[in-house]
């Protein structure tokens, strides 16, 4: 027996390249040269049954652009919609083949569609289509197979172009984000983590994304009030807020972040959750210490070298040189550790 979800499944081609023809997508239209070919089906038959005159009812009144092909290309029949599209007339058409309309495509593309349809049905392609006025525009094409007096291609084509630029701007977002030093999570209004980048989890020692996701985000600080009351005071006049927390890993271990929210909104204003941005304070805090010790052993290296100078004035003469020696080697050793200190502190 036939599986019949064997028959559901769909192939799915990507065409897409970089750049086509060595220009950009989204260029200005090229000169498509057409060869021309013996006439066929379609194309405004002188009469037509009533069988015939249905189906042109129908595949002239689909939204999307139909473009009909035998099993070599050539293009046969095409509805009101692709004359629209593609802004070529119908004369243009009735000489061109599938492969001036779609970009990249090949015979031996045309050879695997129908084999695949054989198969499985239907076919889904996104591909650059060639236009007469706009250029190359990314498409989503659904192939099927007709059968009319021999076996042909039916192609409905349909403009992406705009949520192909949409998928690709998220995809770049997302490559940022997660490739940022900086740990970012974002919260929905449940206050749940969504989402947490790989500085997040390297930060408070997840070994997973799933470690993070959908958990309650009072649970990365040491007072989780404190963030709550935060992410239920955004919004409205308060869409950002920043400040200093102190943050706790999963082993109870804590240090000290400064925190950047920002409230998250959709495209009617509604509020979906906030994002968190942290900046982990522990270099800043270490190099603050390093000043305090500097400062003090500057001090003790002050108040040593006016001692040694004093007690050099009460010491007789020959006396000096035993004590000399020891007393300059000890304030040379406690300078060469204020220099030290110094380096570590500039270089926090």
């Amino acid at each position: 027996m036939n599986d019949p979800k064997a028959k559901s499944r769909t192939m799915r081609i990507d065409l897409i390249p970089d750049t086509v023809g060595g220009a950009p997508l989204g260029s200005q239209p090229r000169q498509v040269v057409v060869t021309a070919h013996a006439g066929g089906a379609g194309f405004a038959p002188a009469t037509r049954s009533a069988g015939q005159q249905s189906y042109q009812e129908l595949f002239q009144s689909v939204y999307d652009s139909g473009i009909i092909t035998d099993l070599r290309g050539r293009i046969r029949d095409v509805n009101r919609r692709a004359v629209e599209f593609f802004g070529y007339p119908m004369a243009a058409f009735r000489q061109m083949t599938i492969f001036n309309v779609i970009c990249g495509a090949s015979e031996e593309m045309l050879r695997s569609l129908f084999e695949n349809l054989q198969r499985e049905r239907f076919t889904l392609i996104l591909a650059a289509c060639e236009t007469a006025d706009r250029g190359q525009v990314i498409c989503e094409i659904a192939v099927s197979q007709m059968r009319l007096s021999t076996p042909h291609l039916c192609f409905f084509v349909r403009d992406v172009s705009q949520r192909y630029a949409a998928e690709q701007m998220l995809r770049t977002e997302h490559a940022a984000i997660q490739n940022a030093a900086e740990p970012i999570v974002v919260v929905d209004t449940d206050r749940l983590i969504d989402y947490a980048n790989p500085a997040t989890l390297r930060l408070w020692d997840f070994a997973e994304d799933a470690d993070m996701h959908d958990v309650p985000v009072g649970n990365l600080f040491a007072s989780p009030d404190a963030i709550l009351g935060v992410l239920e005071n955004l919004g409205g006049e308060t869409p950002t807020w920043s400040g200093d927390m102190v943050a706790r890993r999963p082993d109870g271990s804590e240090f000290q972040v400064s925190v950047f929210a920002s409230v998250n909104r959709d495209n009617d204003g509604d509020i979906l959750g906030a994002t968190l941005n942290f900046t982990d304070r522990s270099d800043a805090l270490e190099a603050e210490r390093l000043r305090g010790v500097l400062g003090t052993v500057s001090e003790k290296v002050e108040a040593l070298s006016a001692w040694f100078n004093a007690l050099s004035t009460g010491i007789p003469e020959e006396a000096r040189p035993a004590l000399r020696g020891p007393l300059e080697a000890g304030v040379a050793a406690i300078e060469d550790v204020v220099r030290a200190l110094n380096a570590a502190g500039q270089g926090s």
